[in-house]
């Protein structure tokens, strides 16, 4: 079973809310107390303003990726930039130079490539799911050549490392488009 968010943990084959207030509480011998999870998240953003400056602005993008659309999507990163720009926190001033600098790719990731109907298996319930456009395919094709590249301890001959690139990239586990199902009652 898949983590239903990003709040939980997997205990004894139960899901469990990790910042629950009542949850099961453990000895912490940094702070030389018992504490649960949601406590000790308490008592470390109590300890510095910056700290929970960054916490929530975390927060608050993941909510963004999490929930914008196209349409809403340079609005809302608008606002965001805005307090990454007011932050005293100089690495989150910095993230919002990386935003500004990154600014239209961000909004274009938002744009829908892809919709299918997934049933789910438990319920029986068809819920859509949308696909976002991302680069994921071209950063893995990048990580494939650096691998081919480090594995080799470096190549001096450009012409066996371009056909090693071209050989691995073209094997059919490798595909830029998935495979088309055959019809097994042929």
């Amino acid at each position: 079973m898949k983590n239903p968010d990003p709040y939980s943990k997997k205990k004894k084959d139960i899901w469990v809310d990790v910042f629950d207030p009542n949850g099961e509480r453990a000895y912490n011998a940094h702070f030389k107390t018992w504490l649960n999870e949601y406590e000790l998240r308490e008592l470390l953003l109590s300890i510095s303003d910056d700290l929970t400056e960054a916490y929530e602005m975390r927060n608050t993008l993941s909510e963004f990726f999490r929930n914008g659309t196209k349409a809403d999507a340079a609005d809302r990163l608008q606002v965001i930039l805005a307090d990454l720009n007011r932050s005293q926190v100089k690495e989150l001033n910095a993230f919002g130079q990386t935003v500004v600098n990154w600014f239209r790719e961000i909004v274009n990731s938002f744009e829908i490539v892809k919709t299918e109907y997934v049933v789910d298996k438990k319920n029986g319930k068809a819920r859509r799911k949308d696909h976002r456009l991302t680069s994921s395919m071209i950063e893995n094709r990048n990580k494939l050549v650096k691998q081919i590249k480090n594995n080799a301890n470096g190549y001096t001959n450009w012409k066996r490392f371009r056909n090693r690139v071209l050989y691995v990239l073209n094997r059919p586990a490798f595909r830029l488009e998935p495979f088309e199902k055959e019809d097994k009652g042929k």
